[in-house]
């Protein structure tokens, strides 16, 4: 993925755009150093990471358990109303809720999403795959989305920077 990012990143730059990486993650800001250094050894463009709070005197910890499908969806609706005309390229995964609030993103924000690219995960939870990795949950997770921009992938050299960097979602 991070080779994906960069070019992605040079394309980007190419076309006089200024791309800015936003790294939302349901993880806690306990993580952040382990996730920055992830980033910063496979060579991720940097970015600004989106964590969660969590501790245990501030009652975070029980928006910790029980709010996790609402904040990226939140974290998302704030930066877009922050950045009004930002586009988003999103890249998700099958394992949680990505695909719904994705989707969800791309209904209330038409004009800011290029593109949703949500990876099949495979080799995680077997007893999950057959449900994440349905056509319908995504058929129904992108109901009213135009389908030239959304794609589910399994390897990131499926997906074209080039191609992304030109605002289409679909290898040209």
């Amino acid at each position: 993925m991070s080779d994906l990012y960069n070019k992605l990143a040079s394309g980007l730059r190419e076309t006089n755009q200024n791309p800015a990486f936003h790294y939302l993650s349901g993880s806690p800001w306990n993580l952040f150093r382990p996730l920055l250094n992830f980033t910063q050894e496979f060579k991720f463009p940097p970015g600004q990471f989106i964590l969660r709070d969590l501790a245990v005197l501030d009652g975070s910890f029980i928006d910790f358990l029980t709010q996790s499908k609402t904040y990226k969806l939140e974290r998302i609706e704030l930066l877009l109303r922050s950045f009004p005309n930002r586009k988003l390229i999103m890249f998700g995964d099958s394992t949680e809720a990505d695909p719904e609030i994705y989707g969800e993103v791309a209904r209330r924000f038409p004009n800011n999403v290029s593109c949703i690219s949500i990876r099949r995960v495979t080799g995680v939870n077997a007893g999950k795959e057959k449900t994440q990795l349905a056509d319908d949950r995504f058929e129904k997770a992108f109901a009213n989305v135009d389908k030239s921009k959304w794609r589910t992938f399994a390897d990131a050299t499926e997906i074209s920077a080039d191609s992304l960097a030109k605002g289409l979602c679909q290898n040209a």
